[in-house]
C-alpha cells in the first residue's frame, strides 16, 4: 500500500517579478494545500528575495523555504551566512540555501568582476560553512579572503543545507566536493540532468523546467508554446557565449543545433500545434504521458512532463494569467490536497512548480 512517504512532493518557485505580498499569498496557499516547498529566485535589478522570504517565514509554519539562488558577487559570503542563518532562525529551521554564480552579463554591467566563478564559489562555500558552524574563520581564497571573523550569535542550524547551481563539468565536480545537492537551470533536458547527476552525485537534485496549467492538452500546448519560444530565445542567446549552456541544450536533448537555431529565428518547420518551437524539444518539456495529470478542480489541472529517477526535484514554470495565477489559490479544492493526488511510478521524490503572474 502506498504511504505518504512514497509520494513525490510538490512545491512552488517565486521570483522578483512578484510583489512580496503576492509571494506571501502564494506561500500560504501552497502550505494550506499540502505543498512541500517554496523557492525564491533572485536576479540582478529585480526585487530582492529577502523581504518576501522573511514575510513568508513569519506567515507559514511547515513549508520548506528555499533560496534559489544567491550569488557571492552581489552578496559577500559573510553576508550570505548572516542573512541565511537569520532567516533560518526566523523560519524555525525550514531554510535551504542555494548558491550560484548568478547571471553573468547583468552582474558585469554593474561593474563587478565575476570572471573567476569557480574560485568564487569554492571560497563562498568554505566561508559560509565555517560561519554557519559558529567557527572563527580565517580563509585566503582565489577571490574572497576573510581574517578572524565569526558570527556574533549562535546560528540556528550549523548544518543548514547548501545546494550549488551548476552546469559545466568543473562546476558539477565542485558540487560533488562541497555541496549538499545540485540545482539545474531552466531549459536543461532530462538527459542533461542525468549526466549532471553522474558527475555531481547529489543527494538532492533541484531542476527548473517549464510546465503549464490547462483544462486539456490542446489548451496546454497552445499556452506553453510562446513561453517555450521566449525561454528558448533567451537560453540560445546565452548558449552562443557559454559553451556549457549550449552543451546542455544540444548534447543532451537529441535535437540538432541547426533546429535550435532555426526555431529561434522562426524558420523551423511548423508542427501542427507547436508552431516555431521544435517539436522534439517541446515534447521534452510539454508532453506528459509518463506522469499524466494532476487536477486540482474541475477546470484547472497541472500537466507534468519528463522522467524522474532517484531523488530528483523539479521546479515547474507555470505560464498562466494573473486571474488564474496559481491553481493552489481559490481555484484549488481544499479537500483534495496536491500531495494526495500526484502519482509517479518511477521513484520520483520531489516536484516543484513556478507561479508566473503576468
Amino acid at each position: 500500500m502506498e504511504t505518504p512517504s512514497d509520494r513525490p512532493r510538490l512545491g512552488i518557485r517565486l521570483h522578483g517579478g512578484l510583489a512580496p505580498q503576492r509571494c506571501v499569498e502564494l506561500a500560504v496557499a501552497a502550505e494550506a494545500h499540502g505543498f512541500a516547498s517554496v523557492w525564491f529566485a533572485e536576479n540582478p535589478l529585480e526585487r530582492g528575495a529577502l523581504p518576501a522570504l522573511a514575510a513568508c517565514a513569519t506567515e507559514t509554519r511547515r513549508i520548506e523555504l528555499g533560496i534559489g539562488v544567491w550569488n557571492p558577487f552581489l552578496r559577500h559570503p559573510a553576508q550570505i551566512a548572516m542573512d541565511a542563518s537569520a532567516l533560518d532562525e526566523l523560519a524555525g529551521g525550514r531554510l535551504t540555501l542555494g548558491i550560484g554564480a548568478g547571471l553573468a552579463s547583468p552582474i558585469r554591467r554593474l561593474g563587478v568582476d565575476n570572471r573567476r566563478t569557480l574560485a568564487a564559489l569554492k571560497d563562498t562555500f568554505a566561508i559560509v560553512r565555517g560561519l554557519l558552524a559558529g567557527e572563527t574563520v580565517t580563509y585566503k581564497g582565489g577571490v574572497f579572503t576573510v581574517e578572524d571573523v565569526k558570527l556574533s550569535y549562535r546560528p540556528h542550524r550549523p548544518d543548514l543545507p547548501i545546494l550549488l547551481a551548476a552546469r559545466g563539468p568543473k562546476a558539477l565536480a565542485l558540487t560533488a566536493e562541497v555541496a549538499d545537492g545540485l540545482m539545474v537551470s531552466n531549459m536543461c533536458p532530462p538527459g542533461f540532468a542525468a549526466w549532471a547527476a553522474s558527475i555531481a552525485r547529489p543527494a538532492r537534485l533541484v531542476q527548473y523546467a517549464p510546465c503549464v496549467v490547462a483544462a486539456d492538452r490542446p489548451t496546454a500546448m497552445a499556452a506553453i508554446k510562446p513561453v517555450l519560444a521566449g525561454l528558448l530565445k533567451t537560453f540560445w542567446t546565452l548558449a552562443q557565449k557559454v559553451p556549457a549552456a549550449k552543451a546542455s541544450l544540444v548534447d543532451h536533448s537529441g535535437i540538432p543545433e541547426a533546429q535550435f537555431a532555426a526555431a529561434v529565428a522562426g524558420s523551423a518547420p511548423v508542427a501542427s500545434e507547436l508552431g516555431p518551437v521544435p517539436p522534439t524539444y517541446a515534447a521534452v518539456y510539454a508532453l506528459f504521458p509518463s506522469l499524466g495529470q494532476l487536477f486540482l478542480d474541475d477546470e484547472v489541472g497541472i500537466r507534468l512532463d519528463g522522467m524522474v529517477h532517484g531523488e530528483q526535484e523539479f521546479t515547474w514554470l507555470q505560464p498562466v494569467s494573473q486571474r488564474s495565477a496559481w491553481a493552489i489559490g481559490t481555484q484549488a479544492k481544499a479537500d483534495l490536497p496536491a500531495a494526495e493526488l500526484l502519482r509517479t511510478d518511477d521513484g520520483g521524490d520531489h516536484w516543484s512548480a513556478i507561479p508566473l503572474d503576468r
